[in-house]
């Protein structure tokens, strides 16, 4: 009996229970069974929680009304074995006055119905006195009840079956007797049924338990679950209710507090609907955002300045008026240099293509392409602005350069570019070409110096990328397919012609052979090329600002020696005019003149004239050479001249009389 216990609790997941039951210290029936199913709760890890027993075959009430009002605080579930079937009806009575015969509560009987044909378990059969008239009172308490009984046949079964175990003992087969368990103290344990009211209050077998499944199913229903728990509504009782015994799970809600939860719902919705409202329109504004983004790339043609054609520049609504007051050096630069693709964009420089094929927006792969490209962004790889489709002839946007292309500075004889620019050109155009490959553009499909444009921080970017509806073939199919077909060898490419003092590395000259490949996978991909041109570096620093910093150290210094030295040299030859200058006029005069102020003429009240004159030069000069004739002369007037400066005398030569020469003194005493 105690295992058909555990597996009727185990079954429904009753794991907190409550015993009650009398020991009449004879028989000790439900003491056995009491003592059974203790053993094996501590197993099934059920626990009891509530453990009454009374001392004697009879239960008073008051013992019976201790354990119901105890076990309200501890359990829901009860397994209550009585000797008497008198006192179950009063224990049911009781229970049913202290409101515990609810959908909540039930209790098991053990062993109780005696009589297999009794039925009307709530009909008071003692003899001894009156009826107390509480049948109908007790009929109700015994809706939560369940019965588990030992299974037993009818005494008409049994008288016929024991006339087929004579006879059928001799017959074959010998010795089967079905399944059979035995428990430790070797008695068979019998199988056992499950007894419960429904609706009707008509008691019904609700399940079995097979003792012979040790292992398996022991407990099988014979009706559905929700039969089995009717008068419960369906639904099974548990063995710790839903708010707990104290109703410490669940709040109560006063009619104090009712407002504020209408108020608490009224914003939860308030609240919701505004959620959702905002939600819709930022949703649509993402949408709106997403479609104005496609656009972006569209450039209106009238927005264009452009700075140096006029024929263009009266179609747009702007002039280089607008932008004279603004001017950088950079728009003074583009001007000067007279390029008719530069324009002016929202107060930014940019360089226009000229398209000759134009690209139908078909689809909206064409759409996110320009969009992608728009979006396209790296240090390498120039920036495309938009597209303006409304032109004459479709116009490209890109961002302007002010070194021009690559083409541009190779041809530019002014500029020289050592080795350390030439591998960071190389290094840009690689990088740039590198993430156009594994961008979405996929491609170039033109890659020339022609289309590599180099900023204003000698930064070389790759341009004139995707579009690619918008191209036109660079030379006539008819030309190209011919020679290629032919499979020329070797095949068909641009000649190199290097002198003999080229300063190019070989590394160069075989990674543009290794390019040339016939066969495509022989070719290197941009990030080996990227790979090669650094190992070109050698160990040598690679950051251009750092070059371009030491060059202008470099330029510096000898920028220095040669201001030193013309320096020196421009004294020098100022030195030599000062003093041929002071020979020839005063140094008052000569003073004047050099700063650059007017000599007036002056009056003297008295002078004094000296002339001189080599007497006899003719017949001197006749017999002598022109050297001597020179020396005589020369250390002549450089001796007057001595004489002269020591007095202060001015020294001019007289206009009439050759030969000679004439000093006026007394003139500085003026000036």
């Amino acid at each position: 009996m105690g295992r058909a216990l555990k597996e009727v609790l185990l079954y429904f997941n009753w794991r907190r229970i409550a015993v009650f039951y009398t020991d009449d210290g004879a028989t000790r029936r439900c003491y056995s069974i009491a003592e059974g199913l203790r053993k094996l709760l501590l197993k099934a890890n059920i626990t009891n929680v509530l453990n009454h027993v009374v001392d004697k075959a009879v239960a008073s009430e008051a013992e019976m009304e201790k354990f119901l009002t105890t076990m309200t605080q501890f359990a829901r579930i009860a397994i209550v074995c009585l000797e008497h079937e008198a006192d179950v009806r009063k224990f049911m009575l009781r229970a049913q006055q202290l409101g515990m015969t609810n959908r909540d509560y039930v209790y098991i009987m053990p062993d109780f119905v005696r009589d297999t044909n009794r039925s009307e378990m709530w009909l008071d059969l003692e003899t001894n006195r009156n009826s107390d008239d509480r049948n109908d009172e007790a009929k109700a308490a015994f809706k939560p009840t369940m019965m588990v009984e030992m299974s037993t046949s009818s005494n008409e079964e049994l008288h016929s079956f024991k006339k087929d175990i004579i006879r059928k003992i001799k017959a074959p087969p010998l010795s089967v007797s079905g399944h059979v368990v035995i428990d430790d103290m070797n008695n068979r344990e019998p199988n056992f049924i499950i007894r419960a009211f429904d609706k009707n209050m008509k008691m019904i077998q609700i399940a079995e338990a097979l003792m012979y499944k040790p292992d398996g199913k022991t407990i099988n229903l014979l009706v559905p679950e929700k039969v089995i728990f009717e008068s419960r509504d369906g639904v099974a009782s548990k063995d710790v209710p839903d708010c707990g015994f104290f109703n410490e799970r669940c709040r109560v809600v006063t009619q104090s507090i009712i407002p504020w939860v209408i108020i608490g719902v009224l914003i939860t919705v308030f609240l919701f609907s505004m959620i959702a409202t905002g939600t819709f329109y930022y949703i649509r504004k993402r949408l709106l955002v997403n479609e104005m983004a496609k656009m972006l790339w569209k450039i209106p043609y009238k927005d264009l300045i452009w700075l140096n054609d006029k024929s263009r520049r009266s179609k747009s609504l702007g002039s280089l008026r607008t932008i004279s007051t603004t001017a950088s050096d950079e728009t003074a630069e583009a001007i000067a240099k007279g390029d008719k693709n530069v324009a002016h964009y929202k107060g930014v420089l940019v360089w226009a293509k000229q398209h000759q094929m134009s690209m139908v927006l078909s689809s909206e792969n064409d759409h996110n392409h320009l969009k992608f490209m728009r979006d396209l962004t790296h240090e390498n790889l120039n920036t495309f602005i938009g597209l303006c489709i409304d032109a004459p002839h479709p116009v490209s946007i890109w961002k302007y350069t002010s070194k021009g292309s690559l083409e541009d500075v190779l041809h530019n004889e002014n500029v020289k570019l050592d080795w350390f620019f030439k591998y960071s050109l190389l290094k840009d155009i690689a990088s740039g070409m590198d993430h156009l490959h594994d961008s979405g553009v996929k491609s170039h499909g033109r890659l020339k110096s022609a289309n590599c444009v180099v900023d204003n921080r000698w930064v070389c970017k790759v341009t004139d990328y995707g579009l690619f509806k918008m191209r036109t073939p660079l030379k006539d199919p008819k030309d190209v397919i011919p020679r290629v077909a032919k499979c020329e060898s070797p095949p068909f490419r641009p000649s190199v012609n290097l002198g003999q003092d080229t300063d190019v590395e070989p590394a160069i000259i075989q990674l543009m052979n290794d390019c040339w490949k016939e066969d495509q996978e022989l070719r290197p991909n941009f990030k080996q090329i990227k790979s090669i041109i650094k190992q070109m570096a050698r160990g040598r620093s690679t950051n251009l600002m750092d070059h371009i910093l030491k060059m202008m150290e470099k330029y510096a210094g000898s920028l220095e020696q040669n201001v030193a030295e013309r320096t020196r040299m421009l004294t020098d030859e100022m030195k030599k005019s000062d003093m041929l200058l002071y020979r020839m006029l005063p140094k008052t005069v000569a003073d004047r003149l050099k700063a650059g102020q007017p000599v007036d003429p002056e009056t003297y009240d008295c002078v004094t004239i000296f002339f001189s004159d080599v007497v006899g030069f003719t017949t001197l000069a006749s017999r002598s050479t022109p050297m001597q004739t020179v020396n005589l002369l020369n250390e002549l007037y450089t001796l007057f001249d001595e004489i002269i400066a020591e007095y202060e005398v001015y020294k001019g030569p007289s206009p009439t009389i050759p030969n000679n020469g004439s000093g006026i003194s007394k003139l500085h005493t003026s000036v």
